[in-house]
């Protein structure tokens, strides 16, 4: 059993690194293509969000805290300050 879930985590490493791999050559034929590194990252912010939300959404639903205005100040300073 063991020698299986370890396999499973190695090939999950090496698929892992292969995708970062190719991403980094598509990211360099797109910023030698003459696209701007900063729409560039924001596409990859808005990709990333595009899938993360949802599925941020679907696991942590009945997780999260109530909504009070004691927390929505804390998250709007956070948010003006900068912090994370």
């Amino acid at each position: 059993m063991m020698g299986s879930e370890s396999g499973r985590a190695v090939a999950a490493m090496v698929s892992l690194q292969l995708l970062f791999s190719a991403l980094q050559v598509f990211i360099k034929l797109a910023l030698n293509d003459g696209m701007d590194a900063r729409v560039l990252v924001a596409y990859r912010f808005m990709f990333a969000a595009t899938f993360l939300c949802p599925i941020a959404f679907l696991r942590e639903r009945k997780k999260r805290p109530p909504l009070t205005m004691k927390v929505v100040l804390q998250l709007f300073l956070c948010g003006l300050f900068g912090l994370s």
